[in-house]
């Protein structure tokens, strides 16, 4: 089930109002049924992982809070990081290994290794460190153990954010669910602005740029170079709607119901260099991967930036299990590390760029080009399609077929949207008296009705 598909308006609306309805005692329980039904709604095998996550990490916490050592405690830290990594790299790596293998036993002619195909979960990576910085907050005294295991699922299977995050740490989630939360006039009023301008996002503009991104890569040997700038522009902006528009329907949907979820992108668009944009982009992984990965390894500040480097590739890796995620990863620690080694050696902290104004649109426009060039790897199915891209981008700038033009001006025009709407930089919606707000609504509805594409794509991020 998707934000987006039909079915999910009766669900939620049902879900609401029991639970507004219903003692929490019942109505919690009620809210992880509903999870477990909207997530295994496509597979329910998913929901075997999910639950299995759920019942190692909630026992693993309590004997890391109840040893009496520290070698105890790091014990059960291991068997709770060890499944955990276990169940994601079975489900997301083992067939990315295989192949790796099977193309050096063939070069020995050796027996090749042959695994069964299933279906990836969708958003396993993301309950898997949400689960993993449970355990890990626990084991470093910063969380208490949670006993109560209906508490635990539901922080563990929150609907909302269960498949594409944000990634919640528990003190954040944990304590929200713990009791039933109020919910305000205002706080319905603006979960259901954000809701719809999410859809928007999603099926009016993201999924019709991705009519051009798809048509362009999947003939990119043969597309020329005008057409590859435009067709990874279209997937830069559509990579962000989409991704932007599930975080801005989770945060509307868990707002509706009393709960706050933590923002996930701050304009990352206007970004001014590399480490700036993962401080933007998919902000809760990054905080992730910064605390619970980069800064325990500790070193001196030249090794920092060759480890800054390996925590990149990661990040990479987690995006999906193909070479090109590695090699993207590994792009963007590189620049990274570059960017604070220059920065760090002859500027002393200082921006590259200075304080003046006239700066700082150059750098965000430098950076904004090297994301594109980096999004080649990341939208290509593979290191050839990838190679034919970056050899395209320098061929003939041929003509591209008529329909082409609507999608650069529909391009254009979400690009002057998305300046005029990031100058602001609030998350909040726009305030409004209640008659504009009620044209305001009317507008974004019936712009889904009459706008949307006829058929929706999933979001991108639930791939990994």
């Amino acid at each position: 089930m998707s934000f987006v598909d039909l079915s999910f308006i009766p669900f939620f609306a049902c879900m609401f109002l029991l639970i507004r309805a219903l003692p929490w005692s019942l109505g919690r329980w009620l809210l992880i049924g509903g999870s477990y039904f909207f997530y295994g709604a496509a597979h329910p095998w998913y929901c075997l992982l999910l639950g299995a996550s759920t019942v190692v990490d909630y026992w693993a916490a309590i004997q890391i809070s109840d040893a009496a050592t520290s070698s105890r405690r790091k014990l059960f830290l291991v068997v709770s990081v060890v499944t955990n990594m276990s169940m994601l790299c079975v489900v997301k790596y083992s067939h990315f290994v295989a192949d790796n293998l099977n193309v050096i036993f063939r070069s020995f002619n050796d027996q090749l290794i042959d695994l069964p195909d299933w279906v990836l979960p969708a958003g396993i990576s993301f309950y898997t460190f949400q689960t993993m910085c449970y355990t890990i907050e626990v084991y470093r005294g910063r969380w208490d153990a949670t006993r109560d295991l209906a508490t635990f699922a539901q922080y563990v299977a929150f609907f909302p954010q269960l498949m594409a995050g944000p990634i919640e740490r528990p003190s954040q989630l944990i304590p929200q669910l713990a009791v039933k939360q109020p919910v305000t006039l205002s706080d319905l009023e603006s979960g259901f602005q954000r809701i719809l301008w999410g859809v928007v996002k999603k099926v009016v503009f993201a999924d019709r740029l991705a009519i051009v991104a798809d048509e362009v890569y999947l003939r990119s040997a043969d597309a020329s170079g005008s057409q590859l700038i435009v067709g990874t522009l279209c997937f830069a902006f559509q990579i962000y709607l989409d991704f932007s528009a599930y975080t801005d329907i989770a945060i509307g949907i868990a707002r509706m119901l009393g709960v706050r979820l933590s923002e996930n992108f701050d304009w990352p668009f206007f970004s001014k260099n590399p480490s700036e944009f993962w401080n933007r982009w998919h902000m809760t992984l990054s905080r992730w991967f910064r605390d619970y990965v980069y800064l325990p390894l500790g070193g001196r500040p030249l090794v920092k930036l060759f480890q800054l480097i390996g925590v990149m590739t990661l990040i990479g890796l987690w995006h999906g299990a193909a070479w090109n995620y590695v090699l993207f990863g590994l792009v963007w620690g590189v620049s990274m590390a570059f960017y604070n080694f220059v920065r760090g050696w002859g500027f002393r902290g200082r921006p590259l760029f200075g304080h003046q104004w006239w700066t700082k649109p150059i750098a965000i426009l430098m950076c904004f080009v090297f994301l594109n060039i980096t999004l080649v790897l990341f939208r290509s199915p593979d290191l050839e399609t990838a190679r034919n891209v970056y050899m395209g981008l320098f061929s003939q700038w041929g003509p591209w077929p008529y329909f082409y033009n609507f999608h650069l001006a529909l391009l254009a025009f979400v690009g002057t949207v998305f300046v005029v709407r990031g100058l602001r930089r609030k998350h909040e919606p726009i305030s409004l008296n209640p008659f504009w707000r009620a044209a305001f609504w009317s507008f974004l509805i019936l712009l889904i009705i009459y706008g949307a594409v006829d058929q929706t794509q999933p979001y991108i991020y639930f791939k990994f």
